[in-house]
């Protein structure tokens, strides 16, 4: 069995915020927890954005987005 620190936890409950898209909970938790941010807490909008493109059945959209956010990720559809 083995045994899990703070700090697992800690990087734990920052991924779940930043995967769920609490931008300013991650930020906030960040700083309280002196923890090195995953991602640029700036894309965490782009990426809601794209979730959200894809939930509502725009794929195009979340291409186009995903294509703006990381142009080195292309995305083709033959």
């Amino acid at each position: 069995m083995s045994t899990s620190t703070p700090s697992d936890l800690n990087r734990l409950i920052m991924d779940y915020l930043v995967i769920e898209g609490y931008k300013s909970a991650a930020e906030e938790f960040s700083q309280e927890a002196n923890l090195t941010p995953p991602v640029d807490f700036e894309s965490i909008e782009s990426r809601m954005d794209i979730r959200e493109a894809l939930q509502r059945g725009d794929v195009e959209d979340a291409i186009t987005r995903v294509n703006d956010l990381n142009p080195e990720v292309s995305i083709w559809f033959l």
